[in-house]
């Protein structure tokens, strides 16, 4: 009697070491070894047993089948795809030997977006080029559009440029540049596919097509003209106001919309277009996300050098003004202006950092009384307190070795 007890355990722990198992290999359709597959199995009878199993980086995965599973129960091996029929499956009638259930998926290959960037011949691509892949989202809180950079890269000798589409996103743009050391770095803009100058007029681009960019030229005949200006922080929530902006880009047209030139504003938040011929011109930014109203300025024999332009960069909208005119200027000071104006706590007087020597500012009311005066160093910034002002119209003098120049301040 104990030698029958001792063979059936025995016997039972040499069923146990000997339990059946579920393998195999998934495959793409390429024959090459597809690795992170989720393999499903289960008992299609009292449906009672479950089991998964991930593939490994050859494409091959293993699971135990139950000592308890009795023969003649019907298995079901399974595992999704991202191609038709989206849900593969084989069936087994388990009668305690080992199962291999072998899967061939589809092979999805990739997202892309790629293209070609030319410039001077269209017949040949721009080997100098940035390109930049931009989601575009929408903020319905604040009903504003969101621009974030998911990726760029340069173009190759053939002006050829390409991105793997993102798991996610929202709907796609597509931008190119001239990099610095590109012969037409100043001759072409940056431009949006299909042909735009701002995101607002881009065209969106779907996954696995061609998006070619033909970089929009600008025409500047030159000139004695000159116009320049500061980009600086607005109101927002959380910046202080009348920060300079670096890297933020104004763009030059005709009244025509026919496009001159482009400047990035520096680290100290200036920008110039420098010899432009006489005429009446369109300067907006590309701020992403917001609305950019363009601003126009003449330039004639009389007005040929305008360099009191404030281009401000809110929530939602990146416009320019002209700060308010000087009421008088003496000597070499035509390039100062004041920002913000109207103020409320300080104000920036742009552009006197620049010049020689110390300045004296000074602020008198309607009535000719002095409120304020200081003397500035050589190279400091010019910021004026006003929050103790009353509000009110007042007389902003500068005073310096090169010249004086007096502003109407409102606060």
């Amino acid at each position: 009697m104990r030698k029958l007890i001792l063979s059936a355990i025995c016997g039972f722990i040499s069923a146990a070491a000997m339990a059946a198992t579920i393998s195999g290999t998934v495959t793409n359709n390429l024959a090459q070894p597809v690795p992170n597959q989720v393999i499903y199995a289960q008992d299609t009878f009292a449906m009672t047993w479950s089991d998964s199993a991930i593939t490994d980086a050859s494409g091959n995965y293993s699971m135990t089948i139950p000592g308890t599973m009795p023969n003649n129960t019907g298995i079901l091996v399974s595992t999704h795809e991202n191609c038709v029929p989206y849900y593969m499956e084989q069936g087994f009638n388990y009668t305690g030997s080992n199962i291999t259930a072998n899967f061939t998926v589809c092979y999805a290959a990739p997202a892309t977006i790629q293209g070609t960037v030319t410039s001077t011949n269209p017949a040949m691509g721009d080997t100098a080029a940035m390109v930049y892949l931009i989601n575009q989202g929408y903020d319905s809180v604040n009903n504003t559009h969101i621009l974030t950079a998911i990726d760029s890269t340069a173009t190759d000798g053939a002006g050829h440029y390409s991105f793997s589409v993102p798991a996610s996103y929202d709907t796609l743009l597509v931008k190119a540049a001239e990099q610095s050391f590109s012969p037409d770095y100043a001759n072409y803009l940056p431009t949006y596919y299909t042909s735009s100058l701002m995101w607002s007029g881009a065209t969106p681009v779907s996954p696995n097509t061609t998006a070619d960019i033909q970089l929009i030229a600008g025409t500047n005949p030159g000139g004695p003209a000159f116009i320049a200006g500061d980009v600086l922080q607005g109101a927002n929530k959380s910046t202080a106001v009348g920060d300079p902006l670096n890297k933020r880009i104004l763009i030059l047209t005709t009244n025509t919309n026919v496009p001159v030139a482009y400047a990035y504003s520096n680290a100290a938040g200036h920008f110039s277009f420098p010899s432009l011929a006489y005429g009446t011109y369109k300067i907006f930014g590309d701020a992403p996300g917001k609305s950019n109203p363009a601003l126009t300025i003449t330039l004639d024999a009389q007005h040929q050098s305008i360099s009191n332009i404030i281009f401000e960069e809110h929530s939602h909208i990146f416009d320019g003004h002209i700060a308010t005119a000087v009421v008088n200027v003496k000597g070499n000071l035509s390039g100062i202006s004041l920002f913000p104006n109207p103020a409320v706590d300080n104000i920036n007087v742009m552009g006197l950092e620049t010049v020689s020597g110390a300045k004296t500012i000074t602020i008198s009311s309607t009535t000719g009384a002095t409120v304020y005066t200081h003397t500035f160093n050589n190279g400091e910034k010019a910021v004026v307190p006003v929050s103790n002002l009353s509000k009110g119209i007042y007389m902003l003098n500068v005073n310096t070795v090169e010249g004086t120049a007096t502003f109407k301040v409102v606060k």
